[in-house]
């Protein structure tokens, strides 16, 4: 056909009754969809005559939260090409490339704000002749938009600062309920993600909130949708509501105060005001009241209160009004300014509205879904991308519905449903319903009467150190619990209130413990108060101290006894300061690492955790990839409340993937474990609760059947319901170099030079890193629990850490990257990941520690002590057990030497063979 014809038949289109909607392509966190299945069903099966549709092409995507075949089920179909229809609906805009000419288009596109960064969209809808519907314009008799996510939004949003909450509060040394909350996202459901709220409720409730962070006061702006929204969550929380005068009255002096100036005391609700226009100015002319219809035409006439009245009450700003540049701002930079200097209360701003420099004036950015937050300094006037330091932290996210994308979409296609019909057959934009008509922007590529002060709009101008004491306390039988303080993420503790109860109150050679108040502690301080122990900062009394970590040198006092993980018995020069420290202070020292039983397995040891912080990590890659996966609603494992949620969480996942499937293009999708140890069988344990199966090492290659389920097209919309896993040990990773012999784990042990690595013939399958890249390998990621810094897994070259545990390695450039987006090997290695399980975690471990601390806390000669405790013993007053006299020289040595005689199996405890590449590494190491 000539090019004459081919235009011929691009017109001719608007009001056929084809639908077409498009694939979300311009932020990958857009999981939502204009139309359902079940509305689309109701639309084809009702018949053009009565709703105006004969049919419906659904552009393919793998991260729709609708997946195509739910489509297709229907009797839509499934096609890349929408050049069929006339009308074509999406959420947020398409890219300009995707806007076919003469047709007509409905999404939200910002167009009739005049916003400069909107232009281009607007000058390409005019260019190529398109009628254009917004959805932000459909709006009712009564004067409200008809089509809209604003409870959504405020659902979304105060879940998801509330998750950032219990994150800031940690870096200030609070440990909160919060921290158990996930972000939106990482629930199956709206109706999940209040039950984790109301979790978190329910602890506030029986274990309180620190009296330092009280009273904990959310202010929510005006009372629309967005409001009500954020108002609905926050309720789930044991609250009361309180009018904006009687604001001061929550701030009383010295409330909950000892006589020490600290208190143990908890809070166990938190307040809740809301606010209107009237809370936030007053008239300049002191005798003339509020008006809001005054106010709304004359906002010149009157002040900004807020910063004066609210402001120095609130300690969090839930933002959900609508502003405009007439009024006054709610907060301007230089009020924050002075309300920090004078000390006042509030930690971080909600703006669900994304009002980027509106009525905050700071809030100058918008975030997104997987960096929700930015910290203002207001001291030095600058902003951080941490939790970490002065200031407050800002949350400024413009797509939250879709967080709860399958009920947003519900929603919005239970409305929209009702105007698609007249949409999609209408010819004349005349004899569109007015509210429709209003909605129009632009007709056949000419700007509608209601919008044509657009171009001229676009013309205008926009306007602690005491000092220590050095008496021998060695035996004395006084125990005290550090406050950990190396790492903002440690709740552990090595005793928990249950233990040091239990041993204060039987003969077990313990007089008294003293415990460091520690407000991030998975237990708080008024419960070890209630069983008797002593709270205090000062240990001096103390003849053995505990922790988990290893305390900062100035807290470690002189001719004491601790234990903890020092990892100093393993040479390595970082931690010669420690070592230095231990020596010259006379003090003796246990590491827990080094308590082993006669069946040679240490007695003290962490071994669950990782697996689950990998596969929040996964949906998050498979997203920015272009599929939705049932692991996106995952989250981290610190943000469930106890182990049995968690799993609960993922037995969910599992569920999801047996009803729903996986994308056959992640497909299939193998987890390979290293090693048989108790790190490795925790992982396998929360794998489990997915379907699965597990393979031999030798069957792997027949999971990968080429163009399994390929339709005609070479794309499918089949899923797959379950994943694959197989465990691997050291015979499957090397053989002997010489052919004759086979496998053997002793000798392989004490000679590891006599053997060659083969796992990435057999198991990935390829040569190198760079080669799997380029042949196309479907790995995916690293999980890292044993954290072997440049170990076993040679890329895997730094640690990350929980609130930020992944990096990006791009074999192809040999680059990294700390994002999720882009080529290359998700990798995850964090040292402490026992901690997001501090609860259980501290449970088990204090279990076990429980047995020994008498005799540790009351020997004043080590010989005294049983075998165990003997040879965990790395110091004694200062001076190294003969156990660990070879450390100074191993730290003092060359570290090259000391890589080659581990290479060569000199050291041959320590395992290195770079040549391996894994998915799941939990061999055990650290603290595990």
């Amino acid at each position: 056909m000539n090019s004459s014809g081919d235009e011929e038949m691009q017109k001719n289109k608007l009001g056929n009754g084809v639908v077409g909607i498009l694939a979300e392509s311009v932020n990958k966190w857009e999981r939502r969809t204009p139309l359902t299945p079940s509305h689309c069903a109701r639309l084809l099966h009702g018949g053009k005559d009565r709703t105006g549709v004969s049919r419906i092409l659904v552009q393919p995507s793998g991260k729709r939260i609708h997946h195509d075949a739910l489509y297709e089920d229907v009797g839509c179909e499934i096609s890349d090409d929408l050049s069929d229809c006339g009308l074509i609906l999406g959420i947020k805009q398409p890219k300009l490339e995707m806007i076919l000419p003469e047709r007509a288009y409905a999404f939200f596109s910002h167009t009739h704000k005049a916003q400069e960064e909107n232009m281009p969209l607007l000058d390409k809808i005019l260019s190529e002749r398109v009628t254009l519907y917004d959805y932000e314009l459909i709006v009712g008799d009564h004067g409200r938009r008809l089509l809209a996510f604003g409870k959504y939004a405020g659902r979304a949003g105060l879940v998801d600062f509330l998750h950032g909450l219990g994150k800031r509060y940690l870096s200030l040394g609070y440990s909160t309920p919060f921290l158990s909350l996930g972000s939106s996202y990482m629930y199956s459901s709206l109706a999940a993600a209040k039950a984790a709220v109301i979790a978190i409720g329910e602890e506030i409730a029986s274990q309180g909130l620190p009296s330092g962070i009280c009273p904990l006061v959310f202010v929510f702006t005006g009372t629309g949708n967005v409001s009500l929204g954020a108002q609905e969550i926050f309720k789930l929380l044991p609250h009361t509501f309180v009018e904006p005068s009687q604001l001061p009255d929550l701030f009383v002096k010295d409330k909950w105060i000892s006589q020490n100036g600290k208190s143990t005391k908890r809070v166990h609700q938190v307040y809740g005001c809301i606010i209107t226009s009237q809370d936030m100015v007053e008239h300049q002319d002191p005798s003339k009241s509020f008006d809001k219809a005054d106010y709304y035409a004359h906002p010149e006439h009157y002040n900004p209160v807020f910063h004066e009245n609210i402001a120095p009450y609130t300690s969090v700003l839930v933002n959900c009004m609508y502003w405009e540049k007439k009024f006054p701002r709610l907060l301007s930079t230089k009020q924050i300014q002075d309300l920090a200097a004078k000390g006042c209360p509030l930690v971080g701003i909600c703006d669900i509205t994304c009002d980027i420099g509106g009525s905050i004036e700071f809030v100058n950015r918008a975030t997104s879904i997987d960096s929700p937050f930015f910290r203002f300094n207001p001291a030095n006037n600058s902003y951080c991308h941490d939790m970490d330091g002065d200031g407050v932290i800002c949350m400024a996210v413009d797509i939250l519905p879709t967080e709860f994308a399958k009920e947003a979409s519900q929603h919005f296609g239970d409305i929209l449903s009702e105007f698609v019909g007249s949409l999609a057959s209408v010819t004349e934009a005349a004899d569109l319903p007015g509210h429709l008509k209003r909605a129009c922007i632009s007709y056949k590529g000419e700007l509608t009467p209601l919008y044509e002060y657009i171009p001229r709009m676009r013309k205008s101008d926009p306007h602690v150190d005491e000092e220590m004491k050095k008496k021998k306390k060695l035996g004395n039988g006084v125990v005290g619990i550090l406050a950990e303080s190396v790492n903002k993420w440690e709740r552990r503790t090595p005793l928990t209130p249950s233990h040091c109860s239990r041993l204060l109150q039987d003969r077990t050679g313990v007089s008294r413990i003293v415990v460091q108040p520690s407000a991030k502690r998975i237990y708080h301080d008024a419960l070890y108060s209630d069983v008797g122990c002593e709270i205090s900062d000062d240990l001096s009394d103390c003849g053995l101290i505990l922790c988990i970590k290893q305390p900062k040198l100035e807290m470690i006092l002189p001719e004491r006894a601790y234990a903890f993980f020092s990892h100093i018995h393993r040479a390595q020069k970082e931690k010669m300061p420690l070592l230095d420290k231990i020596l010259s202070e006379r003090v003796t020292l246990y590491d827990y690492e080094l308590i082993v039983g006669d069946h040679g397995k240490r007695l003290l040891a962490f071994g669950r955790a990782g697996l689950v912080d990998f596969l929040h990590g996964l949906g998050q890659r498979y997203l920015s990839q272009g599929y939705s996966t049932p692991f996106l609603s995952l989250g981290s494992s610190y943000m469930y409340p106890s182990l049995a949620a968690a799993k609960a969480a993922v037995i969910s996942v599992g569920e999801e993937i047996s009803s729903q499937g996986l994308p056959l293009g992640i497909c299939p999708l193998v987890f390979v474990f290293t090693g048989t140890g108790n790190v490795s069988r925790g992982a396998q344990e929360m794998f489990k609760l997915l379907p699965h199966a597990f393979v031999e090492p030798s069957n792997l290659p027949g999971l990968f059947v080429k163009d399994k389920g390929m339709s005609q097209n070479g794309k499918s919309t089949k899923r797959v319901h379950q994943v694959y896993g197989c465990i691997i040990t050291s015979q499957d990773m090397v053989e002997h170099q010489d052919p004759s012999k086979s496998f053997d784990k002793a000798d392989y042990y004490a000679h590891p030079e006599h053997y060659n690595p083969v796992f990435h013939d057999k198991i990935a399958p390829y040569t190198s890193v760079q080669d799997l890249a380029e042949k196309g390998c479907p790995l995916v990621g690293i999980c890292d629990i044993t954290c072997d810094i440049g170990g076993s897994v040679e890329f895997v070259n730094r640690a990350t850490s929980i609130d930020s545990p992944f990096f990006r390695f791009d074999p192809t450039n040999n680059s990294y990257y700390n994002d999720m987006d882009g080529d290359g090997v998700l990798c995850m290695a964090i040292d402490i990941l026992p901690t997001e399980f501090a609860k259980e975690a501290s449970q088990h471990f204090g279990d076990i520690l429980s047995e020994f601390v008498g005799s540790l806390a009351s020997v004043t000669e080590v010989s005294d002590l049983p075998g165990h405790l003997k040879k965990a013993c790395i110091s004694y007053r200062g001076e190294l057990t003969p156990l660990y006299e070879h450390i100074p020289r191993m730290m003092k040595s060359d570290p090259e030497d000391v890589q080659g005689k581990i290479a060569s199996g000199v050291v041959s405890n320590q395992r290195t063979y770079k040549s391996l590449t894994l998915l799941v590494n939990p061999d055990e190491g650290g603290d595990k």
